[in-house]
């Protein structure tokens, strides 16, 4: 299953570079989420990105593959289901912090 958030980023960055952020699998706690965006950044974004996911409630594991561009996490489906944690990855990629008021 694929699913790419591209509306709720565009209301969310209004004046700032889009990012597109594609669903490549998901289910049972798990998703994988490629963001090449993220990983273009010469600063290593996705390093910031990968702290702030851990800090989340809800979160059990994150792992990252810069060569496939991409973040699998692994969640409790029953501290945060898979809308919740989209909502709070865009938050986290915007710097909208209003989205990351759930942290441990």
């Amino acid at each position: 299953m694929k699913r790419v958030l591209e509306k709720e980023l565009k209301q969310k960055l209004s004046n700032k570079k889009p990012y597109e952020i594609e669903v490549q699998h998901s289910g049972q706690g798990r998703v994988r989420l490629r963001c090449a965006d993220l990983f273009k950044n010469k600063d290593n974004g996705y390093h910031e990105a990968l702290a702030d996911l851990m800090t989340l409630k809800g979160i059990c594991h994150v792992e990252v593959n810069p060569k496939a561009k991409n973040f699998i996490i692994k969640y409790d489906e029953v501290q945060l289901d898979e809308d919740e944690l989209l909502e709070k990855f865009v938050g986290i990629i915007t710097k909208d912090d209003t989205k990351n008021d759930s942290h441990l």
